[in-house]
């Protein structure tokens, strides 16, 4: 289950490293919009003003995670771990501007629990 995870996660960074699929500059922009006038103003809009930088800085996380659940075993669930958190984080920030992310993250970390609590031998094929 972590190895398709991985393999998500990876193409995803590659995807929007690239800006093949979604406009992120966009997302930000309507994300820091939507956060107007909360806590997560502040950060939201320091995101939305260095979108490049946070694209950057998200995907080489989200390529290596997904590539140590393929490579390196011993690496793989820390490496889930930390997907988790980063999407705590994207769920955080983006739930009032989309709130399909919420569904979508959560199937995701879901998939990743599951890889977690399956037997050792299972979790690392």
């Amino acid at each position: 289950m972590l190895r398709l995870v991985g393999v998500a996660f990876i193409v995803s960074a590659v995807v929007n490293f690239f800006g093949l699929g979604e406009d992120i500059a966009e997302i930000f922009a309507r994300m820091a919009g939507a956060n107007q006038g909360t806590r997560l103003a502040g950060v939201s809009a320091l995101i939305a003003g260095h979108e490049r930088l946070a694209i950057v800085i998200a995907a080489t996380f989200m390529f290596a995670t997904g590539l140590a659940e393929l490579l390196v075993r011993r690496f793989a669930s820390l490496a889930a771990i930390g997907q988790v958190v980063l999407m705590l984080v994207f769920v955080t920030l983006l739930h009032r501007a989309y709130p399909e992310v919420i569904l979508t993250d959560g199937l995701l970390m879901l998939a990743i629990a599951l890889g977690l609590s399956a037997p050792h031998r299972e979790m690392v094929r």
